[in-house]
């Protein structure tokens, strides 16, 4: 289940972000002055369609879909950095992935944020359904 970080850092000149976590996903929202959403990022594992469990080529692939007022959507899968011996692993860093599977990753944020923030939960699952495919 989502959980809200508290004293989450705030980068000044930034609107106000909020981070929530679980084993599953993690939500950054930010929010403008009044308190509105203007925009999220969210960070998800790809699993198998079938058993719902990590297997397959893309299994455990991080996947980020990200949503900004003004901007609309992005969606990349994040580049560990290469793994080689002997040699610093390079920095993860965000390619872009145009496979978002919608209906998925809806239904299991729907799941894991049964305790979060109503209006959180309602406003991004409503940017999940509008995602254009």
């Amino acid at each position: 289940m989502l959980r809200e970080l508290e004293n989450v850092s705030q980068h000044e000149g930034e609107p106000l972000r909020r981070w929530f976590y679980s084993q599953a996903m993690d939500l950054v929202l930010w929010q403008d002055e009044e308190g509105a959403p203007s925009g999220f990022q969210l960070s998800y594992e790809v699993f198998s369609e079938r058993s719902g469990e990590l297997s397959g080529e893309l299994a455990g692939q991080r996947k980020i879909l990200t949503w900004l007022s003004g901007r609309g959507y992005s969606h990349e899968s994040l580049d560990e950095g290469e793994d080689r011996p002997f040699r610093y692993k390079m920095t993860p860093v965000a390619v872009p992935d145009g496979v978002f599977n919608q209906e998925e990753v809806l239904d299991r944020f729907l799941k894991e944020s049964e305790e979060i923030d109503s209006d959180v939960r309602e406003f991004v699952a409503g940017k999940l359904r509008e995602y254009p495919l």
